[in-house]
């Protein structure tokens, strides 16, 4: 959330209509101005923001979110996520300066490395720094060599005039995650047509269906019935890409997936932000004691364990 501070100007000129000024205030600060040219306005302004156009895309099996900007000569990595992925950071001789081209950046190295979305390779030569607040930042030279065009109005990418991702949304307070009513139903994932064997370390590459999102997190767990009965995937969360998910082999043996058979479910997520804390009103469970000694000891006296004198002595004194 952007903030302005309130600012005070003086003008000299004709009167504006107040839906321009919000409060206007006339004063005095010499005898050549009259009180119908001079005025102090205090008002506040508003400049609006809109978000960055982004999209998302997988290294290996890993779903990473590239903020595309138009303004930047060169594109960056963070150091962290760099090194979650695995690429191979080089040397490098670049140096670059943020936006108000004094403060310089610290440069770790450089990475060259390939994405895909849909099918369709991308090529990213970026640099590694650690300040950097999103985990790719695709510049000028990302958005050249990969043909990617962007429409902010109508919040689109279009990438080599055969892929068209949708970000962000015209309406961001239908689409707030505080106003979505997600369904909690399970859809489950078929294999593909074709038989295949996922390797301890590798991935596999599955479609989600049409009803969800194509870019969104989701929630795995296994499916298990009369024909499946594999521990394999274990419950993880997701991220799906261009309505693919790639989940991998963390076993350490070979995994067999039959043609078309159902590999897993899913689940919806919801990221709940500012959750309301407890009302005051309401006890702590763990310190509240529900049970009141004082008043129940008198019935301890009705209660007999053994009326009948079945039990030996030593059992009787242990009750």
């Amino acid at each position: 959330m952007s903030r302005v501070r309130q600012s005070y100007c003086t003008e000299v000129g004709d009167s504006e209509s107040e839906d321009n000024v919000d409060n206007e205030q006339v004063s005095f600060l010499n005898d050549n101005v009259g009180p119908s040219k001079l005025r102090v306005v205090s008002a506040l302004r508003r400049v609006s923001t809109k978000q960055s156009p982004y999209f998302k895309a997988f290294y290996k099996h890993f779903p990473l979110e590239l903020t595309l900007d138009t303004g930047a000569e060169v594109s960056m990595i963070k150091a962290s996520s760099a090194d979650y992925i695995g690429v191979t950071i080089k040397k490098s001789n670049h140096s670059a300066l943020q936006a108000d081209g004094v403060t310089p950046l610290n440069i770790v190295g450089e990475c060259h490395f390939t994405l895909s979305r849909d099918g369709i390779e991308l090529q990213l030569e970026a640099l590694v720094v650690n300040d950097l607040d999103v985990d790719i930042l695709a510049g000028i030279p990302f958005m050249s060599s990969n043909d990617i065009a962007i429409f902010p109005s109508k919040h689109k990418i279009v990438i080599r005039d055969k892929v068209t991702v949708m970000y962000g949304s015209p309406n961001e307070e239908l689409n707030s995650s505080n106003t979505r009513v997600r369904r909690t139903q399970a859809f489950l994932i078929r294999a593909p047509s074709a038989s295949s064997v996922v390797w301890p370390g590798c991935y596999g590459e599955y479609d989600i269906p049409s009803e969800i999102e194509s870019d969104c997190i989701l929630a795995v767990e296994p499916h298990t019935d009369a024909s499946r009965t594999k521990d394999w995937p274990s419950p993880q969360i997701a991220q799906s890409v261009a309505g693919k998910i790639r989940i991998v082999n963390n076993t350490s043996v070979p995994q067999f997936i039959q043609r078309n058979e159902h590999f897993c479910r899913v689940r919806l997520t919801t990221t709940i932000d500012n959750a309301p804390e407890a009302p005051d009103n309401i006890r702590d469970i763990k310190t509240t004691n529900y049970i009141d000694s004082t008043h129940t000891s008198q019935f301890f006296k009705q209660v007999s364990v053994d009326p009948d004198n079945l039990l030996s002595p030593d059992l009787q004194t242990q009750l």
